[in-house]
Protein backbone atom coordinates (compact mmCIF):
# COMPACT_ATOMS: atom_id res chain seq x y z
CA UNK A 1 0.00 0.00 0.00
CA UNK A 2 3.19 2.07 -0.37
CA UNK A 3 2.28 4.26 -3.06
CA UNK A 4 -1.34 4.08 -1.99
CA UNK A 5 -1.94 5.51 1.41
CA UNK A 6 0.44 8.31 3.48
CA UNK A 7 1.08 6.08 7.06
CA UNK A 8 2.40 6.92 10.32
CA UNK A 9 2.86 5.86 14.09
CA UNK A 10 -0.59 6.14 15.31
CA UNK A 11 -2.62 4.09 12.26
CA UNK A 12 -3.78 1.32 12.02
CA UNK A 13 -4.29 -0.92 8.70
CA UNK A 14 -7.41 -3.07 8.74
CA UNK A 15 -6.90 -5.85 6.49
CA UNK A 16 -9.76 -8.30 5.89
CA UNK A 17 -9.90 -12.13 4.78
CA UNK A 18 -12.93 -14.89 4.70
CA UNK A 19 -12.51 -17.65 6.27
CA UNK A 20 -9.45 -19.97 4.36
CA UNK A 21 -8.18 -17.09 2.56
CA UNK A 22 -5.05 -17.05 3.53
CA UNK A 23 -4.77 -14.14 6.34
CA UNK A 24 -2.19 -15.83 8.39
CA UNK A 25 -0.27 -16.13 4.77
CA UNK A 26 -0.62 -12.54 3.89
CA UNK A 27 0.60 -11.79 7.64
CA UNK A 28 3.58 -13.69 7.17
CA UNK A 29 4.16 -11.82 4.12
CA UNK A 30 3.99 -8.45 5.77
CA UNK A 31 6.18 -9.61 8.81
CA UNK A 32 8.81 -10.54 5.76
CA UNK A 33 8.97 -7.40 4.11
CA UNK A 34 9.06 -5.37 7.85
CA UNK A 35 11.97 -7.97 8.77
CA UNK A 36 13.69 -6.88 5.13
CA UNK A 37 13.43 -3.38 6.37
CA UNK A 38 15.20 -4.47 9.84
CA UNK A 39 12.13 -3.75 11.81
CA UNK A 40 11.54 -6.56 14.10
CA UNK A 41 7.34 -6.71 14.46
CA UNK A 42 5.06 -8.16 17.22
CA UNK A 43 3.13 -10.54 15.92
CA UNK A 44 -0.35 -11.76 17.72
CA UNK A 45 -2.56 -14.81 16.76
CA UNK A 46 -5.83 -15.09 18.01
CA UNK A 47 -6.65 -18.36 15.92
CA UNK A 48 -5.97 -22.06 17.36
CA UNK A 49 -3.95 -24.18 15.67
CA UNK A 50 -2.45 -21.42 13.29
CA UNK A 51 0.22 -22.31 11.02
CA UNK A 52 2.21 -19.30 10.60
CA UNK A 53 4.97 -20.89 11.96
CA UNK A 54 4.95 -23.24 8.92
CA UNK A 55 4.49 -20.44 6.60
CA UNK A 56 7.23 -18.30 8.30
CA UNK A 57 10.05 -21.14 7.71
CA UNK A 58 8.68 -21.33 4.28
CA UNK A 59 9.05 -17.64 3.34
CA UNK A 60 12.93 -17.66 5.20
CA UNK A 61 11.91 -16.21 8.19
CA UNK A 62 13.90 -17.67 11.43
CA UNK A 63 13.35 -17.56 14.67
CA UNK A 64 14.31 -14.35 16.27
CA UNK A 65 12.84 -12.23 13.24
CA UNK A 66 9.83 -11.03 14.94
CA UNK A 67 8.14 -11.68 18.18
CA UNK A 68 4.89 -14.05 18.49
CA UNK A 69 2.33 -15.13 20.98
CA UNK A 70 -0.78 -16.48 21.05
CA UNK A 71 -4.06 -14.85 22.99
CA UNK A 72 -7.47 -14.98 22.21
CA UNK A 73 -8.88 -12.20 24.04
CA UNK A 74 -7.70 -9.41 21.65
CA UNK A 75 -8.73 -6.92 24.69
CA UNK A 76 -6.03 -8.21 26.40
CA UNK A 77 -3.46 -7.57 24.16
CA UNK A 78 -1.09 -4.57 25.07
CA UNK A 79 1.17 -2.98 22.44
CA UNK A 80 5.21 -2.60 22.91
CA UNK A 81 5.90 1.21 22.97
CA UNK A 82 6.77 3.02 18.83
CA UNK A 83 6.65 -0.82 17.66
CA UNK A 84 4.58 -2.49 14.61
CA UNK A 85 2.17 -4.77 15.94
CA UNK A 86 0.76 -7.55 13.89
CA UNK A 87 -2.66 -9.12 14.91
CA UNK A 88 -3.79 -12.30 13.03
CA UNK A 89 -6.81 -12.03 13.14
CA UNK A 90 -9.94 -10.48 14.76
CA UNK A 91 -13.18 -12.52 15.13
CA UNK A 92 -15.32 -10.98 17.30
CA UNK A 93 -17.99 -13.00 18.86
CA UNK A 94 -20.26 -10.42 19.77
CA UNK A 95 -20.49 -7.75 17.24
CA UNK A 96 -22.07 -4.86 19.26
CA UNK A 97 -18.68 -4.65 21.19
CA UNK A 98 -17.01 -4.39 17.46
CA UNK A 99 -16.33 -0.48 18.21
CA UNK A 100 -15.40 -1.38 21.88
CA UNK A 101 -12.54 -3.47 20.41
CA UNK A 102 -11.19 -0.71 18.49
CA UNK A 103 -11.39 1.84 20.44
CA UNK A 104 -9.18 0.29 22.66
CA UNK A 105 -6.68 -0.77 19.88
CA UNK A 106 -6.99 3.17 19.42
CA UNK A 107 -6.35 3.88 23.02
CA UNK A 108 -3.05 1.17 22.71
CA UNK A 109 -1.97 3.41 19.59
CA UNK A 110 -2.27 6.66 21.20
CA UNK A 111 -0.24 5.41 24.59
CA UNK A 112 2.74 3.74 22.56
CA UNK A 113 2.60 5.63 19.20
CA UNK A 114 2.51 1.95 17.79
CA UNK A 115 1.79 1.19 14.25
CA UNK A 116 -1.51 -1.89 13.67
CA UNK A 117 -1.64 -4.15 10.87
CA UNK A 118 -4.99 -5.99 12.25
CA UNK A 119 -6.79 -8.93 10.09
CA UNK A 120 -10.02 -9.49 10.34
CA UNK A 121 -12.60 -12.01 9.07
CA UNK A 122 -14.98 -11.38 6.13
CA UNK A 123 -18.30 -12.89 5.48
CA UNK A 124 -18.66 -15.13 3.27
CA UNK A 125 -20.09 -12.71 0.10
CA UNK A 126 -16.43 -10.75 0.67
CA UNK A 127 -18.16 -8.32 3.28
CA UNK A 128 -16.73 -6.96 6.65
CA UNK A 129 -19.38 -8.03 9.09
CA UNK A 130 -19.32 -4.34 11.06
CA UNK A 131 -19.25 -2.08 7.72
CA UNK A 132 -20.16 1.28 9.45
CA UNK A 133 -17.84 0.65 12.22
CA UNK A 134 -14.45 -0.94 10.09
CA UNK A 135 -14.28 1.83 8.09
CA UNK A 136 -14.42 4.61 10.91
CA UNK A 137 -10.88 3.65 13.16
CA UNK A 138 -8.08 2.55 10.52
CA UNK A 139 -5.83 4.81 8.04
CA UNK A 140 -6.57 2.17 5.62
CA UNK A 141 -9.28 -0.78 5.53
CA UNK A 142 -8.81 -3.43 2.39
CA UNK A 143 -10.29 -6.92 1.30
CA UNK A 144 -8.04 -9.91 -0.19
CA UNK A 145 -10.63 -10.99 -2.49
CA UNK A 146 -9.55 -13.99 -4.90
CA UNK A 147 -10.15 -13.58 -8.73
CA UNK A 148 -10.85 -17.37 -8.45
CA UNK A 149 -11.66 -18.60 -5.36
CA UNK A 150 -11.02 -22.57 -6.42
CA UNK A 151 -7.57 -21.61 -7.20
CA UNK A 152 -5.87 -19.00 -4.68
CA UNK A 153 -2.95 -18.06 -7.29
CA UNK A 154 -4.52 -14.58 -8.11
CA UNK A 155 -6.06 -11.77 -6.16
CA UNK A 156 -6.55 -8.65 -5.47
CA UNK A 157 -6.69 -5.93 -2.36
CA UNK A 158 -9.65 -3.78 -2.43
CA UNK A 159 -8.76 -0.85 -0.71
CA UNK A 160 -12.15 0.92 0.58
CA UNK A 161 -10.98 3.33 3.07
CA UNK A 162 -7.93 5.31 2.96
CA UNK A 163 -7.93 8.15 5.28
CA UNK A 164 -4.60 10.27 3.83
CA UNK A 165 -4.43 9.20 0.10
CA UNK A 166 -1.48 9.89 -2.32
CA UNK A 167 -3.26 10.55 -4.91
CA UNK A 168 -7.27 11.98 -5.25
CA UNK A 169 -8.70 8.40 -4.45
CA UNK A 170 -10.84 6.85 -1.98
CA UNK A 171 -10.58 3.00 -3.22
CA UNK A 172 -7.63 1.58 -5.05
CA UNK A 173 -7.49 -2.24 -6.41
CA UNK A 174 -4.12 -3.84 -6.57
CA UNK A 175 -4.13 -6.82 -7.85
CA UNK A 176 -1.29 -9.93 -6.88
CA UNK A 177 -0.24 -13.25 -7.63
CA UNK A 178 0.69 -15.60 -4.85
CA UNK A 179 3.28 -18.05 -5.49
CA UNK A 180 1.97 -21.93 -4.09
CA UNK A 181 5.96 -22.92 -3.82
CA UNK A 182 7.64 -20.33 -2.19
CA UNK A 183 4.17 -18.70 -0.11
CA UNK A 184 5.16 -15.11 -1.23
CA UNK A 185 2.46 -12.69 -2.68
CA UNK A 186 3.36 -9.97 -4.74
CA UNK A 187 1.57 -7.26 -6.84
CA UNK A 188 1.19 -7.85 -10.22
CA UNK A 189 2.94 -4.48 -10.91
CA UNK A 190 5.60 -5.13 -9.26
CA UNK A 191 6.90 -8.64 -10.68
CA UNK A 192 6.31 -6.80 -14.37
CA UNK A 193 8.66 -4.41 -13.14
CA UNK A 194 11.21 -6.84 -12.25
CA UNK A 195 10.82 -8.63 -15.70
CA UNK A 196 12.10 -5.06 -17.49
Amino acid sequence: FYDVANFSYGDMLLLGGKTKAGKTHLAMNIVKQLVQQGIKPYYFSLESGSRFAKTALALNLKEGDFYWTLESDPTKIEFEKNSITIIDWLYIEDFTQTNNVLKYFVDQLFKTNGFLILFTQLKESGDYFAPNLIKNFPALAARYIYDDEKDGTYGKWKIDAIRDPKEKVKTHEISCVYNWDNKELKRLDEIKGDSK
